[in-house]
């Protein structure tokens, strides 16, 4: 249900050509202000690194014998990060995930080749559905630049999911001061703002 809801959102953004002649396609509005990775870690619930493998469809057989699947496609996730604080998963596990789909449709295709950073949302199942904030936003690929900006955004802690991940997908020293200098920035410009707000309310006070 809460999948739907962000698809259903997310369609009122775009706009889809459609004819009996050809396939919708998904097409995004030119004022579209699109979310970084940062922002898409902040509004999921659970974010992590992880393979996909799709696994059986439901299938019924049609009037004429061929057979046809219907239904959501289901995978599995192989979990190799969680860069999110939560206890909703595990690294190492492995999770049931739906949501993935066609890139005409502006969904996001599942990575079945090499791992990916996934948004998810949790059902109330125990599943996890691909989250979009933005179109094909479910997935994004794993690089250093993504993983400094998701632990930007979230503040990862140093002894966190997120460290580990750049650790083990980058070199670990190297990651390590990357982070620990986009953290500084972060805290040191957050410092600021709040040395600014309090003389400013302090200076209101006075008059």
């Amino acid at each position: 249900m809460t999948n739907l809801k962000h698809l259903t959102a997310a369609a009122l953004l775009f706009s889809a050509s459609q004819s009996s002649l050809t396939t919708s396609a998904c097409s995004v509005i030119a004022e579209h202000d699109w979310k970084d990775e940062g922002e898409l870690a902040e509004l999921a619930p659970v974010t992590v690194v992880g393979t996909a493998t799709q696994i059986e469809q439901n299938v019924a057989t049609k009037d004429d014998g061929d057979d046809y699947y219907y239904g959501p496609r289901r995978y599995t996730v192989e979990v190799t990060c969680v860069l999110t604080e939560t206890d909703l998963v595990t690294v190492n596990s492995i999770i049931n995930v739906t949501g993935f789909g066609d890139s005409a449709a502006c969904s996001s295709e599942a990575p079945e080749d090499e791992p990916a950073i996934i948004f998810l949302d949790n059902n109330e199942d125990g599943t996890f559905s691909a989250r979009y904030d933005d179109p094909h936003s479910a997935v994004a690929e794993l690089s250093e630049d993504h993983l400094l900006e998701i632990a930007d955004a979230l503040q990862s802690p140093p002894n966190g999911g997120l460290v580990a991940c750049g650790r083990q997908y980058y070199d670990g020293a190297d990651f390590e001061v990357l982070f620990n200098a986009t953290v500084s920035v972060a805290v040191l410009s957050t410092t600021s703002m709040l040395a600014v707000a309090t003389a400013t309310f302090a200076a209101f006070v006075a008059l």
